[in-house]
């Protein structure tokens, strides 16, 4: 985290001595004398904790204090205030203000209130992370690190609603790897896994990044396709049984085979499960047919 830090002043000696001391410090300093010129230089740096008087010659530091936190509403904002103006320091902390310092300044006193900004900040930063964290544990495959069954169910209802709106086609890969038990009784569990999870990076390594792969239970992989008719699903999903066809998985003998069934919304489909379903008949049929070959929904 960059520790950047806007003064708000029009008295060229606050603005020179705060950023002497800040910058002694390791803060970088951006020095505005008017919200004009600190609404410009916001934009352009992008500070974690701004310093503003609530008095400047072009705007109420009230008033600023909003347009700030309406740009960037995790800005930490600091006001600084005449005896005369506590009662609209107090109306500040309730706009959003993290604090507020009385005039005369003491540097030390300012010094304390922006680490103390700083170090909140960083708090919340640590505590997003853990939010993210257990939110990725919770629509993530443990194993292959692609998205979960359910997480997969509640992207596709958005990209059908997506694709009803705009009127472009979707299309929905089923990938299901060929006679996976016995593969993975002959050589184990541990085999069974590291092949499920270099399968699922290699799947996610020829797909679009726009495209949304997932584990969809067991051995069975699903590739949902945004803006892409089936004839061209058709030509990525050979794309991706080639490559898996001569993925080199434990000791190089009895590779590992997938079928994979196409079928596109709203063409095939007019609701989500709806499309699943004609995604796993074709690949049923696939399967039918000898295995190791792509089969598109054709009614």
């Amino acid at each position: 985290m960059r520790k950047t830090v806007l003064i708000v002043d029009d008295d060229e000696y606050i603005l020179e001595t705060a950023k002497d001391i800040l910058e002694e410090k390791g803060f970088e300093v951006h020095l505005a004398k008017n919200g004009a010129s600190a609404l410009e230089k916001a934009r352009e740096v992008k500070p974690v904790v701004a310093l503003l008087d609530i008095k400047l010659p072009d705007i109420e530091g009230i008033e600023l204090l909003r347009k700030l936190k309406e740009m960037d509403p995790g800005l930490y904002v600091i006001i600084l205030t005449g005896y005369a103006s506590l009662e609209n320091a107090i109306g500040a902390l309730k706009e959003g203000a993290f604090d507020y310092l009385q005039k005369p300044i003491e540097w030390e006193k300012l010094l304390s209130a922006i680490e103390r900004a700083f170090e909140k900040k960083k708090e919340e930063e640590r505590r997003e992370e853990v939010v993210n964290y257990y939110r990725d544990l919770s629509i993530r495959d443990s194993l292959t690190g692609l998205y979960n069954n359910a997480h997969f169910k509640e992207l596709l209802e958005v990209e059908v609603k997506r694709s009803e709106r705009y009127g472009h086609p979707l299309s929905l890969l089923m990938i299901d790897i060929d006679d996976f038990k016995k593969w993975q009784d002959k050589r184990g569990h541990l085999s069974g896994d590291r092949a499920l999870k270099e399968i699922g990076n290699l799947i996610k390594s020829i797909v679009r990044g726009i495209d949304i792969v997932a584990r969809y239970g067991g051995e069975e992989f699903a590739i949902l396709m945004a803006e892409t008719p089936k004839e061209m699903a058709r030509l990525a999903a050979e794309r991706v049984r080639k490559a898996i066809e001569s993925l080199n998985l434990v000791d190089g003998r009895d590779p590992l085979t997938v079928s994979i069934g196409v079928a596109e919304f709203p063409r095939d489909a007019r609701e989500p499960e709806e499309l699943i379903e004609k995604a796993d008949m074709a690949l049923y049929k696939a399967k039918r047919e000898g295995k190791n070959r792509v089969h598109v929904w054709d009614g």
